[in-house]
């Protein structure tokens, strides 16, 4: 479960880019996370113009 929390927060301010930059191993948590296609519609449904990174 926490890893989902990751994913979502990671979609929050700072965003996608500062996880990347400065928290690589939660932004590679967050990337595998997103692959889940259980989890697709729920990224699609809450954060509007996501696409998987």
């Amino acid at each position: 479960m926490l890893d989902v929390y990751v994913s979502a927060a990671s979609h929050w301010r700072p965003r996608r880019n500062w996880f990347k930059d400065n928290a690589p191993k939660l932004f590679a948590i967050a990337s595998g996370v997103d692959g889940d296609p259980l989890l697709q519609p729920l990224w699609k449904r809450e954060f509007s113009g996501y696409a998987a990174s």
